[in-house]
């Protein structure tokens, strides 16, 4: 019995030992994002995980914690997941930093239930509408959707679906208040997407420009891609370039190839175009 109930300790406490497991694998990639303005999108990550941490930590020390109580906490801990999604969209510059603190204003407007119960119902009751479950959805939906036609559709698909099981009680189609089983498989899967970020590897063309792109693209998803796509192919067309910036790489159409002369002016485009998210020395590596 003693030994059942220790191993049931250990099984409540596992999101503790992911938090502390993803936050390592997260340290590990740091150094990848000198000169990113996604370093402010990992650190968004790394307050998520230090408030689910906390939160968890303090479910578990407290002897008899009410269900409401523990209910308001985790919905605090689950919307956090939210932000590093939303510090992407905000990634260039000059607006990036400003942009974090919208990010921060979007974060208490979602924790407003959670306060509610606690400062004005007195009964720590959380009550999350259907309006304010459709805009998780959508939350969830775009964070998603941003990084499915990239490299790290897994990583997407992995932090999507621990957002859906962490929140599914405020959720409308769900409503459903996930198990212990369910909250741990959560968290496996923000492991396993952690993992396949730490272990990504370089993109094998052997294409300088179109390594940059690729790894710009995988970087930033679909909606800041697509913008930049769209922008350096206008330049091409303009300046009659045989060539074409597209979504697996930059290819000429033609059986003509571009000139050094050209070479050189697509290459000074591109990182015009990306010096608004990356310094020039995260460029030069991968150009070098």
């Amino acid at each position: 019995m003693i030994a059942e109930l220790k191993n049931w300790d250990l099984f409540e406490r596992l999101p503790l030992l992911c938090v502390a497991l993803i936050a390592c694998l997260l340290l590990v990639r740091y150094s990848a994002t000198r000169g990113m303005t996604l370093r402010g999108s990992l650190h968004w990550l790394l307050v998520a995980l230090l408030t689910n941490g906390i939160i968890e930590a303090t479910i578990a020390a407290t002897a008899e914690p009410t269900r409401g109580w523990t209910t308001a906490l985790r919905f605090v801990a689950a919307t956090s997941l939210c932000c590093p999604q939303m510090s992407v969209l905000g990634a260039k510059r000059p607006q990036d930093r400003a942009w974090h603190a919208i990010v921060l204003s979007l974060w208490m407007v979602l924790i407003l239930p959670a306060a509610e119960g606690y400062f004005v119902r007195r009964s720590g009751a959380l009550e999350v509408h259907d309006a304010r479950g459709w805009f998780l959805w959508i939350l969830i939906a775009i964070g998603w959707a941003n990084y499915l036609p990239t490299r790290r559709w897994v990583s997407a698909t992995c932090y999507a679906l621990a957002q859906v099981i962490l929140m599914a009680e405020h959720l409308p189609l769900l409503r459903a208040t996930p198990s212990v089983t369910m909250r741990n498989v959560a968290w496996v899967a923000l492991v396993m997407g952690a993992v396949v970020v730490a272990c990504e590897r370089p993109h094998p063309t052997k294409d300088r420009l179109s390594r940059l792109w690729l790894t710009f693209r995988d970087a930033y998803g679909a909606v800041w891609s697509l913008r930049l796509m769209d922008r350096l192919n206008q330049t091409a067309d303009v300046a009659q370039w045989p060539v074409r910036v597209e979504w697996d790489g930059i290819r000429s159409p033609q059986a003509e190839s571009l000139t050094e002369k050209q070479q050189r002016s697509l290459e000074r485009c591109l990182r015009t175009v990306l010096r608004r998210f990356v310094d020039p020395d995260w460029m030069t590596r991968f150009l070098s």
